[in-house]
């Protein structure tokens, strides 16, 4: 395992590279997509695991966070969502510049799947691209989220009494991350049913639970473009 920093110096990006512990697959490698906010938390075992089944499996891996999250420059309110999908760029090259590989596949998780699914990335010629429990609209996600927020500060008010919440303007806070208004409208705008150019020519869906968006989402990328 090697964690670092990598990308433009204004903006650094942390990622961790894991070489394969066999030749298997000596020139492939799967570039991990974390998904956003309480998710990246909850998740960070279970992808740590997978990283680590592949890499006995003989692939190449990286993971990395997004602008403004983890433990990349910047913070959350300060990103959007055309500066996360820049930044799946960014660490394909990477990944491919210390790995030394030429076929790079996408695993994303939850949002992660959306940026890995929509990101700049057609130069790189991305092998696989696997949509892992994803998001399918960016309006239903946000809803659910402010939900949760509700019923989080709820909770919070009848443990605490009626205490002021602080807000800043163009800020929204979502359990526990803030995020500004252009990025809760661009994830807003997200419906991978209406994406027309993926980034990978084979497309996998993984789901944890049968949903209808997922069924539509399996017949959308089955359809020939």
């Amino acid at each position: 395992m090697h964690p670092y920093y990598f990308g433009d110096s204004n903006k650094q990006l942390y990622g961790v590279y894991d070489p394969p512990r066999s030749h298997a697959h000596k020139d492939a490698g799967v570039l991990l997509c974390y998904p956003m906010g309480q998710e990246y938390m909850r998740s960070h075992w279970a992808c740590r695991q997978l990283v680590s089944l592949l890499c006995r499996a003989g692939m190449h891996c990286m993971r990395f966070d997004y602008y403004g999250t983890g433990d990349s420059a910047g913070i959350a309110s300060d990103a959007d969502l055309g500066q996360w999908q820049s930044d799946v760029d960014t660490a394909i090259v990477e990944f491919k510049d210390i790995s030394g590989i030429s076929k790079v596949s996408l695993v994303g998780l939850r949002f992660g799947a959306v940026l890995a699914a929509t990101a700049p990335v057609q130069g790189h010629q991305v092998k696989k691209l696997v949509l892992w429990d994803p998001v399918v609209t960016g309006a239903a996600y946000i809803s659910t989220l402010r939900s949760m927020q509700a019923s989080l500060m709820d909770r919070l008010k009848r443990l605490h009494g009626n205490r002021a919440q602080s807000q800043s303007q163009g800020i929204e806070e979502l359990i526990g991350y803030r995020y500004s208004d252009k990025m809760i409208a661009d994830i807003e705008a997200v419906n991978l049913l209406n994406t027309i150019e993926f980034s990978a020519p084979e497309i996998y869906l993984v789901v944890s639970g049968q949903q209808e968006e997922y069924q539509l989402s399996l017949i959308h990328i089955s359809e020939p473009t």
